[in-house]
């Protein structure tokens, strides 16, 4: 791999955060999937969740995500409850597209918060069933004669907010601590070489070189201690509760 490649999947590693989540919910036209993944790829997020068609048809399109969902986690779901239980649970606060009495702009969001924005499909929105799980609905303000924007304008809009007051806010979008920003560069330079399952597998089989002969004695020795730390604190649980 080139250097110049190489520094820029450190800097886009960088750039990235996991924190505000876009689920797209039973899109028709898978088109408009590969425009909400484009546009979280170039605006730093991480990842984009998919409610898929109860039916499990789709339009196909010619628009393609420009290879923007290889670098993302891509993640697709059988149903709404299943999806929104995970978020919640993973500590997500709900936030739908759907306009409503109470419904807020998304200036009024709270982007600092872990947030998951659905994004309903092209015809009928988000379901009830994620407006009714919602901690809230929110509306990009329109001052024209349409009533909404395409779902990828949509998309585009909401995550450019959330990024820009993410900024304002906390100084910075992305939220990675180093050891994450490691995982992840070393996810994405997997994905970036060609057979890299192969090539991992055979330099994982070659014996170390031998100028890491001592990293690696001192590595067994420490793994060593470790294992008979455990040990002596197991044997020590067991005679202090007999």
């Amino acid at each position: 791999m080139l250097e110049e490649r190489v520094q820029r999947i450190n800097r886009v590693a960088a750039a990235r955060t996991f924190t505000v989540l876009p689920v797209v919910e039973g899109l028709y036209d898978m088109g408009n999937l590969s425009a909400v993944c484009r546009s979280a790829d170039a605006l730093g997020y991480g990842a984009v969740h998919c409610v898929k068609k109860v039916d499990g048809k789709y339009k196909q399109s010619t628009r393609t995500a420009g290879g923007s969902d290889k670098w993302l986690d891509v993640k697709f779901w059988d149903t709404t409850g299943q999806c929104l239980a995970a978020m919640k649970a993973a500590g997500y606060q709900i936030i739908t597209t759907h306009m409503s009495k109470g419904s807020i702009s998304i200036q009024e969001v709270d982007w600092a918060r872990p947030t998951a924005v659905i994004l309903g499909n092209e015809k009928f929105g988000v379901s009830q069933e994620a407006v009714e799980a919602a901690d809230a609905c929110a509306i990009i303000p329109m001052t024209g004669m349409v009533e909404s924007f395409n779902i990828s304008v949509a998309s585009s809009l909401i995550l450019y907010e959330a990024q820009r007051q993410r900024q304002q806010r906390l100084g910075s979008h992305t939220d990675l601590p180093p050891e994450q920003q490691l995982i992840l560069k070393a996810v994405m330079l997997s994905r970036a070489v060609k057979q890299s399952r192969t090539v991992l597998s055979e330099l994982l089989n070659r014996p170390p070189p031998s100028w890491q002969a001592g990293t690696i004695k001192e590595l067994e020795r420490k793994s060593a201690q470790y294992e008979a730390a455990v040990a002596a604190r197991s044997l020590w649980s067991a005679s202090d509760s007999g």
